[in-house]
């Protein structure tokens, strides 16, 4: 397998963490009485930030979590733009050590938070980019 296809592969796993991140995101929250009293704590507890702004601690994880899935499709976005205008070997070496570089750090603060989804995908996605950066030889015209 030449390393543009590798490329292009690791590129759809992590498409496919991005897609099952955001379906996740969007998924009712869990109905037991201990999670459901989290939420309303957090609705409830409000931070004063500038301009004004008051958001509480639930709202705040969930932009957070919407910022993940804007940073994936961004990333994806930009490995496909690549792959296929700028598809030189070296160039998507370089791209694809960048995005093992940061998959990797992703599944050492999942693990470390002890999250396990994003754990899961992201250490499969590291592997998959590792071994795409290391894939030797000229892609395929």
């Amino acid at each position: 397998m030449n390393s543009r296809r590798f490329f292009l592969i690791s590129t759809a796993l992590t498409a496919l963490t991005m897609v099952l991140h955001t379906i996740g995101h969007f998924s009712p929250p869990p109905g037991d009485e201990a999670s459901m009293a989290l939420i309303q704590t957090m609705q409830a507890f409000h931070f004063d930030m500038p301009f004004g702004m008051r958001p509480n601690m639930f709202g705040i994880v969930k932009s957070l979590s919407l910022t993940m899935t804007l940073l994936l499709v961004a990333l994806v976005l930009i490995n496909l733009m690549a792959w296929k205008r700028l598809g030189r070997h070296l160039f998507l070496k370089d791209l694809a050590a960048i995005n093992a570089l940061v998959q990797v750090a992703l599944t050492i603060m999942y693990g470390f938070y002890q999250v396990a989804p994003p754990f899961v995908l992201f250490s499969a996605c590291s592997v998959m980019w590792i071994a795409t950066w290391l894939k030797r030889g000229k892609p395929e015209p």
